[in-house]
């Protein structure tokens, strides 16, 4: 409810250029399978609005996926954005190196909720292109399964 009501702010702020999909592939069933640590999507989504979409021309998307595989649940959270290396050099210009704490806390987080489990929490970022032409980030998470 709080990335929903999050994600509609940000979309009433980008405008009719954005478009917004939240799609969850799990079932009611599977909420007793898993814990999500709170506020611990939200800022994969706020990079993908401040550092990709932000600095977009043109139409924008970003897609949130929530399904599950034999140990995981999955967040995935994909955009059309400019691309981490764009970004880096646009906060490279402006000469701000805010945003950062937001990630580094949840690197942190994930540290700690790591100790002692087989099935680790995890991250994969891909960066989206095309014939060297940014088209994006994927942030893939991994919650593991508890049974």
């Amino acid at each position: 409810d709080v990335l929903t009501l999050y994600t509609e702010l940000e979309q009433l702020r980008m405008g009719e250029q954005f478009k917004l999909s939240i799609i969850n592939e799990l079932n009611e069933d599977d909420s007793d399978d898993f814990r999500i640590p709170a506020m611990f999507i939200q800022p994969y989504v706020e990079n993908a609005f401040k550092h990709g979409l932000m600095h977009k021309k043109g139409e924008k998307e970003l897609y949130i996926l929530f399904s599950r595989d034999d140990k995981y649940v999955i967040c995935s959270i994909e955009d059309n954005g400019v691309g981490r290396k764009k970004a880096t050099k646009i906060q490279a210009r402006r000469k701000t190196q805010q945003g950062g704490f937001s990630m580094d806390a949840n690197q942190e987080r994930i540290d700690l909720l790591n100790i002692g489990r087989e099935r680790k929490i995890r991250i994969e970022i891909i960066d989206k292109a095309k014939d060297k032409e940014a088209l994006g980030t994927k942030v893939s998470l991994f919650f593991p399964l508890m049974n």
